[in-house]
């Protein structure tokens, strides 16, 4: 039965602007955040044990939070109103966890900052996606504003912070989602036709090898990529680096990442999605053994360049195989299981990583991360040879019958 939603999106691509607005300004404030919290929690004397079970709590949030929100969407359309209840949300959240100076004080506070901040670039990604139509492959221009806001902020949050604190973090990120809030105004609601029940659609969804294999690569990726953000930072300090090195290493990664958004049609286009997640496993497990081995932590300027073909390729290559892989009314639900995916490898992996920072230190804890990135590779890139023998086959089968 056909539901209307509160508004359509306009077929011309009304709305596009609010999207790049709402991107720029929410990796803004994820950008101050995720490079310099942890930094924070250090400052407060929290351990390497005690950062990890807090980055296990956020994403175990975040493995129901993206399905769910991303369900409601599928059924409702109303996504002006879900992204301000969220972004409203990670506000409140943020400003909390400002006040909060104990393990156990910051733990229930981290999760709800999880529980409202992971289901917006699910949400934002399965709009813009949908705004753009026919033209899905120029999703990374749009995207590409997201990619800007992070590189403002890190880099001259870097600066910034060194000098006036870092607990003016959390002020920092809740203004610009303050401002994210008031672009929402112009974005459109997503038009919803529910064909099929949500069970079955899901159960169809599951079925498919495609989806298994990309969902067991992912997972083992994201535990190194998770376990990066979560350490490096730390890794970084340990060495002798200052906090503005840690921010300019994080803004010169999203620097590279800027030319894949902007020439993500082309890219995908050109290669297709499968191809482009080959070389993003490829490099991530080469990035990761160059931060095992850095003699020095100025190293990590030069690894960062990397981030473009291993990030910047592995994002745009899986947010278009995710919407190809989805039924037509599963389109937000299964963005969010995409982002389930990610959150559940960061509660498996931040403990762990945690507790080995602790006892093997950061050089071996960066190499272990690459193992599990060449792991994914392998894993990915046998099954879908497997897959196209036996297209192949089944070809041949049909021409000869």
């Amino acid at each position: 039965m056909a539901i209307s939603p509160e508004t359509n999106p306009s077929p011309s691509g009304k709305g596009l602007g609010s999207v790049r607005a709402v991107y720029f300004l929410y990796y803004a404030a994820y950008g101050v955040f995720i490079t310099f919290i942890n930094l924070y929690y250090q400052s407060i004397g929290l351990s390497g044990t005690q950062i990890g079970l807090i980055n296990t709590l956020a994403p175990l949030v975040g493995i129901f939070s993206g399905t769910l929100w991303g369900m409601v969407n599928d059924r409702f359309g109303r996504i002006r109103l879900l992204l301000l209840v969220t972004s409203t949300g990670t506000i409140l959240s943020v400003l909390g966890l400002s006040r909060a100076q104990t393990f156990l004080s910051i733990m229930p506070l981290a999760g709800l900052y999880s529980l409202f901040t992971s289901p917006i670039p699910p949400l934002l990604d399965n709009i813009n996606l949908s705004i753009l139509g026919g033209r899905r492959q120029a999703y990374g221009r749009q995207r590409i504003f997201g990619s800007v806001g992070y590189i403002l902020t890190t880099w001259g949050f870097g600066l910034i912070l060194q000098r006036i604190g870092l607990s003016y973090l959390f002020v920092s990120c809740a203004l610009f989602m303050l401002l994210a809030c008031l672009a929402l105004a112009w974005l459109p609601n997503q038009p919803v036709t529910w064909t099929q029940s949500l069970r079955r659609g899901l159960s169809a969804l599951f079925r498919q090898p495609d989806w298994i294999f990309f969902s067991a690569s992912v997972f083992l990726l994201w535990m190194a990529s998770s376990g990066m953000y979560n350490f490096l930072g730390i890794y970084l300090k340990s060495m002798g680096g200052s906090d503005s090195l840690v921010g300019t290493s994080s803004s010169l990664s999203a620097i590279t990442e800027t030319p894949v958004m902007l020439f993500s049609a082309y890219l995908v286009g050109k290669f297709g999605s499968k191809r482009l997640l080959y070389v993003a496993f490829f490099l991530y497990s080469v990035r990761m053994l160059l931060y095992g081995l850095m003699p020095s932590p100025n190293w990590a300027l030069a690894i960062a360049l990397m981030h473009g073909s291993t990030f910047g390729f592995f994002w745009i290559a899986s947010v278009t195989h995710v919407n190809t892989l989805a039924p037509e009314n599963l389109k937000a639900t299964s963005q969010g299981l995409f982002w389930t995916t990610m959150n559940l490898a960061n509660v498996v992996g931040s403990p762990i990583g945690g507790v080995l920072y602790d006892r093997i230190g950061p050089s071996s804890l960066f190499k272990l991360f690459a193992g599990y990135c060449a792991a994914a590779f392998l894993l990915f890139v046998l099954w879908n040879t497997v897959l196209s023998k036996r297209r192949e086959r089944k070809k041949t089968s049909l021409m000869v019958s």
